[in-house]
């Protein structure tokens, strides 16, 4: 008897080393226990699968199992699974302790996918081996219970992700044609693509190249949009395959702007009945309370101030951005020095201008930075008149956002 009992100690040591997870599971009670035929049998829906991006939600592996021996009153049966990567002895598991009456587990295409590629480092280059383990333990009693351990593999290739950057932009659809229509890449950001085209009612995609390979930048949801009657629609949107996009009902016709944000990740369109226009300013000459009114509608700007002496303007031959009329753009010759921005030449000293957001209500200047968004204010008023922006050295790039009161400068 003792003979026995020696050796099935020696077999529960040998099976609880090959037990190693993410915790410690079994402790063993080295005064006796029980050890009898095993039932649990573990089965998997697929031994070898390939994950689809398209369909993130789906369940694509469910492990079922059986129950495990009948065991006296006295024993608490509880069922622990764990999820790991081959080769990892269950180090770096995902453990579950079922709930009670629970012999089944299941996992999304989400779900694999984040953890071969987020937790353990995997990519859709070749299929990864996962290890998946169900242990069936009793508490209680008197005596140690041996618990049975069920152990298999499976072969899981994640999906190559979708990145959300384009090389280019389209549009395509009937709404257009038969045709593809190539966005523009704006020159004040490189993320923003815009086109101005003519569109008639029926469906518009966006499908953008990136890595010589075809998605689609596609409205949240399951189905196309309809533009809204009463708002401009900027939506969210998702990056999709070809088989998966949808897009926009065009209802009007006539002509339409697109712009795309591919940073923002947004798309907006303006139908012919919510036309971006440019900006008109109604200002008096020489910022006085009383006046006669002037009327400019502004599509260019002149630099004007210290960097030109106080003489001729310098002719900033701005150019409006496709994505905004109300964005004016100047990309050319590097320049630099102490500036505003005045929407007339004539009479240089006493115009409208656009400068730097005044302190408390006196002049300033104010330091631009490559690269960095800076808030800008325009009047006629003596302040503003006398307040300058420093553009830096070599700036090659102004962009002036005039609805959002915004400054750009670059190389």
């Amino acid at each position: 008897m003792r003979k026995f009992i020696s050796f099935y100690k020696m077999l529960s040591l040998a099976v609880l080393a090959c037990m190693s997870a993410c915790s410690d599971d079994d402790n063993i009670d080295n005064s006796d226990f029980f050890a009898a035929t095993e039932t649990m049998e573990l089965r998997p829906s697929s031994t070898n699968i390939e994950l689809d991006g398209n369909n993130l939600n789906d369940v694509v592996l469910t492990f079922e199992w059986t129950k495990a021996r009948q065991m006296p009153d006295e024993y608490v049966i509880s069922y622990i699974t764990k999820l790991d990567i081959e080769g990892n002895d269950f180090a770096s598991c995902v453990r579950t302790e079922e709930e009670e009456g629970v012999f089944s587990r299941s996992y999304t295409t989400e779900q694999l996918q984040k953890l071969l590629v987020e937790k353990w480092g995997r990519t859709y280059t070749k299929p990864a081996t996962l290890q998946f383990r169900v242990l069936a333990k009793w508490d209680g009693g008197s005596r140690y219970v041996m618990p049975e351990v069920r152990t298999i593999s499976v072969d899981v290739r994640p999906y190559k992700p979708i990145v959300f950057d384009a090389d280019k932009v389209f549009l395509e659809g009937n709404a257009i044609g038969e045709q593809q229509v190539q966005m523009t890449r704006t020159l004040e950001n490189e993320h923003l693509y815009a086109a101005l085209l003519d569109l008639k009612p029926g469906l518009l995609k966006i499908p953008v190249e990136f890595d010589g390979e075809i998605n689609y930048v596609s409205p949240e949801g399951e189905s196309d949009v309809t533009l809204s009657d009463d708002k401009v629609d900027t939506l969210t949107v998702a990056m999709r395959k070809p088989a998966a996009a949808i897009g926009w009902k065009i209802t009007e016709t006539g002509e339409h702007r697109v712009v795309v944000n591919m940073e923002a990740k947004t798309v907006a369109i303006y139908p012919p009945s919510k036309k971006l226009e440019p900006l008109t300013i109604d200002w008096i000459y020489n910022g006085a309370e009383t006046g006669d009114i002037r009327t400019t509608t502004v599509t260019n700007l002149w630099l004007h101030g210290p960097i030109n002496s106080w003489g001729t303007p310098i002719d900033g031959n701005f150019t409006a951005s496709l994505a905004d009329p109300q964005v004016l753009v100047r990309k050319g010759a590097a320049l630099s020095g102490d500036a505003k921005f005045i929407i007339e030449s004539a009479s240089p000293n006493n115009v409208y201008a656009f400068g730097p957001v005044l302190n408390n209500g006196a002049s300033i200047t104010r330091t631009l930075v490559h690269g960095v968004y800076s808030d800008m204010s325009g009047s006629a008023s003596r302040a503003q008149r006398d307040s300058n922006f420093k553009i830096p050295g070599n700036t090659t790039l102004i962009a002036l956002d005039l609805r959002n009161k915004k400054i750009l400068v670059n190389k």
